[in-house]
């Protein structure tokens, strides 16, 4: 396993171990947990994710365009 979720607070981040970085955060523990399970399971960069895709910004909420 290349990725775990860890918990900040009220905050929620996708870890990767290869690279020791945070690739993702969420508000949400359930949306962190489905997708680290999709990296996990060969989504994604399998432990090679570049820094520039892992930029933390602010969550955004688009449930009014879904």
């Amino acid at each position: 396993m290349n990725y775990e979720v860890r918990r900040h607070g009220d905050t929620y981040k996708i870890y990767e171990i290869p690279t020791q970085q945070y690739i993702y955060k969420s508000s949400k523990r359930i949306t962190c947990e489905s997708l680290c399970d999709s990296l996990n399971n060969g989504s994604g960069f399998d432990g090679e994710t570049p820094s520039f895709f892992s930029i933390l910004l602010p969550e955004v909420d688009n449930t009014e365009f879904v």
